[in-house]
């Protein structure tokens, strides 16, 4: 499964991304060469249900399936280096049910490499998402409103497009934990924690207690002419 890329000084956006992704989820790897990783070997293990028998009796036990296999990952830039692609493929699998090795159909592989592909796709996104927001961060001006009902507001001097990483960068910068989003709706939902003090940790958290109740919050941007009210 392959992704192409497009922008300026893609190879190196491309490859963070990977890293970061492979890093969250605890994968090793060896770089086999610039834009060639091979990761180790991983397993993956579940039970499935056996078949059940007539009201219940003489059916068959459930039985433990094991898949090992490895990702390899491979970029090609194009000369002119405007242009990357980014392609995932699995090595070295093998299914066992019980123990015993059994043939799968290639649709489980594309899963696996599709799977992982969106990963890198969301992560590339998220990195181009904060990209944008840092460069105008310091840019776009802000004001503290009210609705017609009394509610606070923030209105942004910019719209939704580009209004809408900004505000997930600027959540996060703040102590936000997102846990989910709806760009359809303009939603973010949102975890948020007292920092930690530093004690028993080097440094502890880079952000300032609120002086709000732990828990989950929602934020939701809305279109307000030329500007984005949040």
């Amino acid at each position: 499964c392959a992704l192409p890329i497009l922008g300026d000084s893609v190879t190196e956006f491309v490859e963070a991304a990977v890293k970061t992704v492979l890093e969250r989820r605890g994968i090793s790897y060896d770089e086999q060469s610039d834009g060639h990783w091979l990761t180790e070997t991983m397993s993956l293990q579940q039970t499935v249900d056996g078949e059940g028998g007539f009201l219940g009796f003489g059916g068959e036990e459930d039985k433990l399936q094991e898949r090992t296999f490895r990702y390899e990952i491979i970029q090609e830039t194009e000369s002119h280096k405007r242009t990357t692609s980014l392609r995932v493929a699995i090595d070295d699998f093998t299914q066992r049910v019980d123990g015993r090795t059994v043939d799968v159909a290639p649709v489980v592989r594309n899963n696996l490499e599709t799977e992982l592909l969106n990963v890198f796709i969301s992560e590339v996104n998220r990195k181009q998402q904060q990209a944008v927001a840092q460069m105008k961060a310091e840019g776009i001006d802000t004001q503290l409103t009210q609705s017609e009902a009394g509610e606070n507001i923030l209105l942004v001097e910019d719209d939704f497009e580009q209004a809408w990483p900004l505000v997930n960068l600027a959540l996060q910068s703040i102590g936000f934990e997102v846990e989910d989003l709806n760009r359809e709706t303009g939603t973010y939902f949102v975890s948020y924690s007292e920092p930690d003090s530093g004690f028993l940790f080097i440094g502890g958290d880079d952000y300032e207690a609120l002086g709000i109740e732990e828990g989950e919050y929602e934020f939701r941007l809305l279109e307000s002419g030329d500007n984005t009210a949040v």
